[in-house]
């Protein structure tokens, strides 16, 4: 069923579009390809601009029509992500942990235009305050672009006035008191 799919060629080379590659890789959870496997290599599609999870939906839609295999483990992804502003599974459980913790909700994926015009994006934000939080992750953000990018946002946040807090993984898991204590103590200013 997966010679349904549409290809292209490349250099002689036959290539899958993103959401189609999404439904093959679904078929072969999780036999020969874990879930959480799957769920980073689908992640990463997207996070590359190589495809959106609206697009991954349409994909799911007609991976269903034609009953492809492994197109529940893709529609449980793209539900997860089409239900919120959230980017990653990170940012999800820091979000969360807010909610747990009954404090208030900051906006998600914030953009601030600079004053050159630029426009950057913070993962949550209490804009009246001017405090932004940051969720890093090593896969995500330890590459040469990643990485400069982070520094010279924060930089140019920062001389605007902004408080930019950033956390990572391993803080949410093992000091979620701590970081929750944190943010209370930034919106309490």
């Amino acid at each position: 069923r997966y010679a349904e799919l549409p290809t292209t060629t490349i250099d002689r080379i036959p290539v899958v579009a993103a959401g189609p590659l999404s439904l093959q890789l679904a078929g072969l959870v999780p036999r020969r390809l874990p879930l959480d496997r799957f769920d980073d290599a689908v992640e990463h599609l997207v996070r590359s601009s190589a495809t959106d999870w609206h697009d991954l939906a349409r994909w799911v839609d007609r991976g269903s029509r034609s009953r492809l295999a492994g197109v529940g483990h893709l529609r449980s992804l793209v539900d997860e992500y089409l239900a919120d502003d959230c980017e990653s599974r990170l940012e999800r459980a820091f979000r969360d942990l807010l909610v747990a913790h009954g404090v208030p909700l900051p906006v998600e994926q914030h953009e601030i235009v600079l004053p050159d015009g630029r426009v950057v994006r913070v993962d949550f934000a209490y804009p009246d305050i001017r405090y932004a939080m940051e969720l890093d992750s090593k896969r995500h953000h330890l590459h040469d672009a990643g990485f400069e990018n982070d520094k010279e946002k924060r930089n140019e946040l920062g001389s605007l006035g902004w408080l930019v807090h950033e956390i990572t993984r391993k803080a949410i898991r093992t000091r979620p008191d701590t970081l929750v204590a944190q943010v209370r103590r930034e919106l309490d200013r």
